[in-house]
């Protein structure tokens, strides 16, 4: 049994004309989808980094938070009764139109104050406040 050579060059250019090429449409429909996919990335991008800078920016104010308790707490307990009700720290300066609040509530007692320690900014035009609530004594820590 022998093929013909010219048979089946035959056949393979028959099948080659029944192949088509894409229409306009289908080009269409297909840049519309890449469109919306790449849309939605963006706009997940977009998301990522506002909040990236948020809590960067949440972070700096924790961090001037818990430098200000620290220095607070090497502070007599007279010394702390006669605090400033503001602050500032060089990291603010980072954050949009910072600043730093001491609350001391003597509610508790004559030995023992709660102590808020907050700092209000501006982020993307929205107000941002991250506080931080924590006791001093007298005595000082685990103290008699």
């Amino acid at each position: 049994m022998e093929i013909k050579l010219d048979s089946i060059s035959t056949i393979i250019s028959k099948k080659r004309s029944n192949i088509s090429g894409l229409s306009f449409v289908e080009v269409l429909v297909t840049m519309v989808i890449m469109e919306v996919v790449l849309l939605s990335m963006l706009s997940m991008i977009t998301f990522s980094a506002n909040l990236l800078m948020k809590m960067e920016q949440t972070t700096i104010a924790s961090q001037s938070i818990h430098k200000k308790i620290e220095q607070i707490r090497n502070i007599s307990f007279e010394g702390i009764l006669s605090l400033d009700d503001t602050f500032t720290d060089e990291d603010l300066t980072r954050l949009n139109n910072a600043q730093g609040y001491v609350f001391l509530d003597d509610a508790i007692g004559q030995d023992i104050k709660k102590l808020t320690v907050s700092i209000h900014w501006t982020f993307r035009g929205r107000p941002m406040i991250k506080k931080v609530v924590t006791f001093v004594t007298r005595g000082g820590i685990n103290k008699n």
